[in-house]
């Protein structure tokens, strides 16, 4: 196993868990607020869940964008 390799998998690692934590205490937070604006439990609880999964769609986003651009066609995204 190669450092590179090592790295990255402890940036996934730790992205996942600060996407994780920032999802949870969001979806909380949102929860609550749309609560208090009215929305039932159900739709309350569809925004806190849509927001969160916004966060963990964007975080890994950047985790992609970070490791480099891919190339269609190869599975490592590196040029044959």
């Amino acid at each position: 196993m190669t450092g590179d390799r090592m790295t990255g998998g402890a940036a996934t690692v730790v992205l996942c868990v600060v996407a994780g934590s920032a999802m949870t205490v969001g979806s909380t937070r949102t929860y609550a607020l749309a609560k208090g604006h009215g929305m039932d439990g159900t739709a309350a609880l569809l925004v806190a869940v849509s927001l969160g999964g916004l966060i963990i769609g964007a975080s890994l986003a950047l985790l992609h964008e970070e490791r480099g651009p891919w190339v269609p066609g190869t599975a490592e995204g590196n040029a044959v």
